[in-house]
């Protein structure tokens, strides 16, 4: 008998398979899980049934241990626990069990008091329910302390004309390293910190109500995507099943919910919200700090956070919901959530709060017998890499040296001499880089950063005081937001943006004092400067190492050999759970033909006239049989221009037009989906969408029904091998390969399969835009002769690889493709 994952729906057999084995993976000392389930099978429904289930049938199992925190907690009330090894077996039981029966009890009042909120029949407030388990006490607030002046709260207080926003604290450099001095901030904090101890001891409840309610969390989920309506999908799908409670004495539990979300998404200050997003974290922090946030102000206190937690848990919200939450309760969504983390079950996060293990304890995720899944993790690898690498141009350098000439023009008469003098370094260092790009720039070239300082001033010493200064004193975001003020028109409110430079060129100066040997630096087109991460598994390992278990999920995993040996080589392949499922149409909805007489678009062939003859020969024919969409995925924007050229000088275009109209991507053109669209509806013969395969029609879009009755991957993507990032790859690849005691033969094939991963990883996303649902139908036309090698084959999709009808002449394609379309008449 199969297990109740609580589906909402009668699972198809192939969503219960990815269930079980997820269940199976949760239940077991592995530690990492890779789950392909192609879109439009119900993988975020089956992630959440599997997971959900587990966590609440162990959940009990980490509330029965509440005998440790609750002897903890009690320690300085009992002289010793020790005696508890005295006492008799059922002794110790009892004790157990009514530990857990007086802390179940709590959970259910508090159940209960959530579902007031939730249903909105009862207007009860925290302050007036007072503490859960103890008596109802009221407790009046003390005047102001949460109920906002807007005025003050949205810090609109006039600017200064002369400029002094923009001003840094006084900075001081010290033999012991640089610090920012701000005596009057600090007694001011200290100040608050009292006044907020005193406040809780004028609230009798408040230690009470902590300890009698502890919501703390032992077991969570962390969900993270790439995309802020992937996360929204998740909450959504998140509403549809039912789960028993934890435990037999709850009537019932509701999954606490938690999107973690940005500043730039939860901040309801009036100015800091218009910040840009480069600036919008100092913003924050400079208005926190100057007291002109009283939004902030309110987050810190205890009844106003409650609320806010508990409106939060009272039923599924998305991020836009606890921006409302916020502004209802004149508290910062942003601080407010991160005060509700610790008694959620279930945690939404983007990509960028996970992998970066300073955002994760600057928001306080702990992931310690956590769930961790990453959702669309085709895409982790270049995420990380993305995180962790930074580039700046010459043109950049020029302009940031220009603002900061100006900002020390203007200010330098009212800078402190640890502000003069850090600024005149950080002049003469990017005085230097400049000087070091516009000598030794050659594309490709690997760069050493002591070779950048040689025979200059400027040392990594240098450059750790100086990263130490633009972290403390802030005065990338000073700088940059100076910058906007002085372009805003005159009599206007609104300014005009500049580029984020000064911040974008601190960031790479950052990267400069921290030398790892997981990244290199070297020059690449744009007489640019980049520093690019390699070795993402070292980014990647505290994640494995705090978690319970990490899910990999996505439609499109393979190949999997370039996740497992970027990521987690050092973990056995035994001790990773890969399970990949078939899609939910039957077989006769879906063929794959290879069509490879005659067609071999590598570098040498791909100009050559017949295969482009041969191309248009072939569209031709398979329009007339293929009804509504056709969509193309071709390697390139220069070789879909190519090809779309030569048809139109050979009065091709305007055949093939004429039956199927044409619609082809353009690099940065005009969107041109809702006119493909539009031709389908109105023309019986269809469309045919010309896209690139890496472009913006390549993944995310719904080709689903008659958008794509025909999905054709025209030769296979590889990237460009003359590229300076792949030079640099591949070098990194062939000297870990050559150091570790391999051959040049070895490290030729590393970097042949590295090539050849990142190829049929886009050859995947691309055709994997066919299918959407259980009813759709589709065929998928692979064209190249290259498609006949098996290594290749095997890093297709497993449900596109099973369908793949082999050995076929054109003819014979064509003959099947008509049969397949007419059955679905």
């Amino acid at each position: 008998m199969s297990r109740d994952f609580h589906h909402p729906y009668r699972p198809y057999d192939i969503q219960v398979q990815l269930m079980d084995r997820i269940y199976d993976l949760l239940n077991s000392s592995k530690k990492i899980g890779i789950f392909e389930s192609p879109t439009g099978t119900g993988k975020t429904l089956s992630l959440i049934c599997s997971t959900v289930t587990w966590l609440r049938e162990h959940k009990l199992e980490k509330l029965g241990s509440v005998r440790d925190r609750h002897s903890d907690e009690s320690s300085s009330d009992f002289s010793s626990d020790d005696d508890d090894d005295n006492e008799p077996e059922w002794v110790n039981q009892f004790y157990n069990d009514k530990i857990l029966k007086d802390k179940v009890q709590v959970l259910q009042q508090y159940e209960d008091y959530l579902d007031t909120l939730s249903n909105g029949k009862v207007q009860v407030s925290l302050r007036e329910l007072g503490t859960f388990g103890g008596k109802n006490k009221k407790r009046k607030r003390a005047a102001g302390s949460v109920h906002v002046d807007m005025k003050i709260g949205n810090g609109s207080s006039s600017e200064n004309d002369d400029g002094s926003q923009f001003l840094p604290e006084p900075y001081e450099i010290g033999g012991a390293g640089e610090q920012v001095t701000d005596k009057k901030s600090q007694l001011n904090d200290e100040i608050q910190e009292l006044l907020a101890k005193i406040g809780d001891r004028d609230d009798p409840n408040a230690d009470k109500y902590d300890q009698n309610l502890d919501l703390h969390s032992p077991l969570k989920i962390f969900f993270a995507s790439r995309t802020h309506s992937q996360l929204t999908q998740f909450a959504s799908q998140l509403t549809l099943p039912s789960f028993p409670p934890s435990s037999t004495l709850l009537d019932k539990e509701r999954i606490k919910f938690l999107p973690l979300a940005s500043r730039k998404q939860l901040c309801i200050h009036e100015k800091v919200s218009r910040s840009r997003p480069d600036l919008i974290n100092d913003s924050c922090a400079e208005t926190v700090k100057k007291k002109e946030c009283q939004f902030y102000t309110n987050s810190k206190d205890k009844i106003t956070s409650r609320e806010f937690r508990d409106h939060t848990f009272s039923q599924i919200h998305d991020i836009e919901d606890l921006v409302q939450l916020g502004k209802t309760f004149h508290t910062c969504p942003y601080y407010s959530s991160r005060d509700t983390l610790d008694g959620a079950e279930i945690v939404t996060l983007p990509y960028q709060h996970l992998l970066s293990l300073e955002v994760r304890q600057s928001l306080g995720i702990d992931l310690k017998d956590s769930i961790v899944i990453i959702d669309e993790a085709h895409n982790l690898i270049d995420t990380i890499r993305s995180i962790y690498s930074c580039e700046v141009s010459l043109s950049e350098i020029d302009s940031c040296l220009k603002a900061i000439k100006i900002y020390f023009a203007k200010f330098k008469k009212r800078l402190n001499s640890g502000n003069r003098v850090s600024l005149l370094k950080l002049m003469k260092l990017l005085e230097v880089l400049k000087s070091f790009i516009e000598k030794y720039f050659s594309e490709g070239k690997e760069v050493l950063p002591q070779e950048i300082f040689h025979n200059n001033n400027i040392d990594l010493l240098n450059i750790h005081e100086l990263t130490n200064y633009m972290k403390k004193s802030k005065i990338a975001y000073k700088i940059d937001s100076y910058t906007d003020w002085v372009s805003k028109p005159e009599n206007s409110d609104q300014t005009t943006p500049s580029q984020p430079i000064l911040f974008k060129i601190s960031q790479f100066i950052m990267s400069l004092s921290n030398l790892s040997v997981e990244g290199k630096f070297y020059f690449r087109e744009g007489k640019m400067i980049r520093y690019m991460l390699l070795e993402p598994q070292e980014i990647f390992k505290s994640i494995v190492q705090d978690s319970k278990c990490v899910i990999l999920a996505g439609g499109t995993m393979q190949p999997v050999s370039d996740i497992t040996e970027s990521l987690f080589p050092y973990i056995p392949s035994d001790e990773i759970v890969q399970f990949s499922c078939d899609h939910i149409i039957p077989d006769s909805n879906l063929d794959t033909f290879l069509v490879t007489d005659g067609f071999n678009f590598n570098h040498e062939n791909r100009n050559k006239e017949s295969n482009m003859v041969g191309l248009y020969e072939f569209f031709l024919e398979i329009g007339k049989r293929v009804p509504d969409g056709v969509v193309a995925f071709f390697p390139s924007y220069g070789y879909l221009e190519q090809v779309v050229n030569f048809w139109k000088s050979k009065g091709m275009y305007q055949r093939l037009n004429s039956l199927k109209k044409i619609f082809y991507e353009t690099k940065g053109g005009n969107d041109i989906l809702p006119g493909y669209t539009d031709a389908i509806s109105e023309r019986n013969s269809g469309a045919l969408l010309l896209s690139v395969v890496g472009g913006k029609l390549s993944e995310g879009i719904n080709f689903q029904d008659e958008l794509a009755r025909a999905v054709v991957m025209v030769g296979l993507p590889y990237p460009n091998t003359f590229s300076s990032e792949m030079i640099v790859q591949r070098r990194h690849h062939e000297n870990k390969v050559l150091s570790n005691g391999g051959s040049e033969q070895d490290a030729h094939r590393v970097t042949k399969e590295f090539y050849e991963n990142i190829c049929m990883k886009a050859v995947n996303q691309s055709v994997g835009r066919a299918i959407r649902h259980a009813k759709d139908y589709a065929c998928i036309f692979l064209i190249d002769n290259r498609y006949l090698n098996n290594s290749i084959q095997q890093k297709l999709s497993h449900w596109v690889r099973k369908r793949i009808m082999h050995q076929k002449k054109t003819e014979d394609i064509l003959e099947e493709t008509s049969s397949f379309f007419v059955q679905k008449r």
